[in-house]
């Protein structure tokens, strides 16, 4: 079983420029996509999502639109469950197993990080903020394989 990894949108994937709102693909996006469907089940964590059990068709519309993701690819990815802050998420779909797991998120909310640090899970947290280094993307693609790595080592 691979391990899940807990993906945000906006700030990960897509970036947005001073010049125009339109949203554009992040450097790296396709080698990203490719190693991490290839490694992890993706499950959207993200506000545009919040408080849904799967992806707006709209939403997967548009992130196609961007990203040149198959729309069905991102709707086949489930949504973790959260109401105010996204680890509540990551505990929905993780619960009680013993399933390995990455975050890949651009803004974490001092809670989110208090419970990664008191759980001992910060290693698996992924900084990915392509609004402030375009090459973002590309780095957590790298780091993403460096907690592989030590995802293999725990199971």
């Amino acid at each position: 079983m691979k391990p899940i990894l807990f993906l945000d949108i906006d700030g990960v994937l897509w970036q947005y420029s001073d010049v125009t709102p339109i949203p554009a693909p992040a450097d790296g996006l396709k080698d990203f996509w490719s190693f991490a469907t290839g490694h992890f089940d993706i499950y959207w964590l993200t506000a545009w999502m919040i408080n849904r059990t799967v992806v707006p068709k709209d939403v997967a519309i548009n992130l196609w639109k961007h990203t040149d993701i198959p729309v069905e690819d991102i709707m086949a990815c489930p949504v973790a469950p959260w109401r105010e802050y996204k680890d509540e998420g990551v505990r929905a779909v993780i619960g009680d197993t013993d399933r390995q797991w990455a975050w890949v998120e651009d803004e974490l909310m001092h809670k989110e990080i208090e419970w990664l640090v008191d759980t001992d899970n910060m290693w698996r947290y992924i900084f990915c903020d392509v609004f402030e280094d375009k090459d973002s993307l590309i780095k957590a693609t790298g780091n993403l394989k460096i907690v592989l790595d030590r995802i293999s080592i725990v199971i």
